[in-house]
């Protein structure tokens, strides 16, 4: 069977239009925004064949696959997650992904899924992004647990998430929520900051 060939479509419309057309700022310094993603693969290596692929993976785009499902990996053309043992989430500032990866694995290794479209990235920055994230995230996201570099996945009111630390000095995330989710995510990142924002002691968590 040969594999058709799909370029990315530009979404013609945000999923997040209807509330926001770019940052806004949840507390003093800690601002929002929808950051577009032009292409996001999935790549899954069938069980006998996932040490090849990850080979494959690395050597395509000149990274250290990663070894467990905490730290990314990242070049210039790429961040690789390894959301699970034999799956990678790659996503590219260019988008030709796909292609590029369907060229490097056979079918028979492992399949590799276009899902851009599926997805929202929020870039959440500033004092108090951690606090902010955790009155709805069950895990740790203190720096010396999740420092830059590293995510988690995990769920903020019954929605998933992956959380990626893009910078300890700026206290910087990109959520990854599917696009189904984003305005509810939405509605809750600022409701939440909303909320916390109305006693001194959430307001002092912000501005840490």
């Amino acid at each position: 069977m040969t594999r058709r060939e799909k370029k990315p479509v530009p979404d013609p419309r945000s999923a997040l239009a209807s509330v926001t057309t770019g940052a806004i700022e949840l507390a003093a310094g800690l601002t929002c925004k929808e950051s577009p993603i032009a292409d996001l693969v999935m790549v899954s290596a069938w069980r006998d064949a996932a040490a090849k692929v990850f080979d494959l993976v690395g050597k395509t785009f000149n990274i250290d696959v990663p070894e467990d499902c905490k730290a990314e990996s990242g070049s210039d053309q790429v961040t690789a997650f390894r959301v699970a043992p034999r799956r990678l989430m790659i996503v590219s500032g260019t988008p030709e992904l796909l292609s590029t990866l369907r060229g490097a694995i056979a079918e028979e290794e492992g399949a590799v899924s276009q899902q851009g479209r599926s997805r929202v990235r929020l870039r959440l920055s500033g004092p108090g992004a951690a606090a902010l994230l955790s009155r709805g995230a069950p895990v740790d996201l203190d720096e010396s647990v999740l420092p830059a570099g590293s995510f988690a996945q995990t769920c903020i009111h019954h929605m998933g998430v992956l959380i990626h630390r893009v910078a300890a000095e700026k206290e910087a995330f990109d959520i990854y929520v599917l696009r189904s989710f984003a305005l509810s995510f939405w509605q809750w990142l600022s409701e939440s900051a909303h909320i916390a924002t109305q006693t001194p002691q959430g307001a002092a968590a912000l501005a840490e």
